[in-house]
C-alpha cells in the first residue's frame, strides 16, 4: 500500500473581512432591536440607545483578545 502524503489546506480570511462581518452582524443586530422598540412604541428609546451602543461595541471587541492588536 502507498502512504500518500496528505496537505492541509488552510483556508483564511482577511481580517478585513471579518471585523467587517462582525460589525455588519451587531449594525443588523442594533438596528433591528431599534426598530421592535419603536414598533412596540417603548417610550424610552433614546434612554435605552446608549446601553445598546455599549453592548454592540463591547460585542464587536470580545473576540479580539488585546494581543491581536499588537
Amino acid at each position: 500500500m502507498a502512504h500518500e502524503n496528505t496537505v492541509q489546506k488552510r483556508t483564511s480570511v482577511s481580517f478585513r473581512t471579518v471585523i467587517l462581518s462582525i460589525v455588519g452582524l451587531w449594525l443588523l443586530y442594533f438596528v433591528l432591536i431599534s426598530a421592535r422598540g419603536f414598533v412596540w412604541g417603548m417610550e424610552i428609546q433614546l434612554d435605552l440607545f446608549w446601553r445598546r451602543s455599549l453592548v454592540c461595541l463591547f460585542a464587536i471587541v470580545l473576540p479580539f483578545p488585546p494581543t491581536s492588536f499588537l
